[in-house]
């Protein structure tokens, strides 16, 4: 998990150090990595992968 996030902090928009990081982790309450992930969800700016990836990353954590 410290280099999904590594990865995210080098480069925000990196959809699937995002996407790994969530299955690896349980998400709850106020959490700093969904935050990121819906930020970089809603600066993806129509390209369709990120978005793919990062639309994957955000259900895994609602469903947690």
């Amino acid at each position: 998990m410290a280099s999904y996030r590594q990865a995210v902090a080098i480069k925000a928009d990196y959809a699937e150090a995002h996407r790994h990081l969530a299955l690896a982790k349980t998400f709850a309450g106020d959490d700093g990595d969904l935050k990121a992930m819906t930020a970089a969800y809603s600066a993806a700016d129509g390209r369709d992968e990120s978005r793919m990836h990062l639309a994957f990353g955000l259900g895994k954590a609602f469903e947690d």
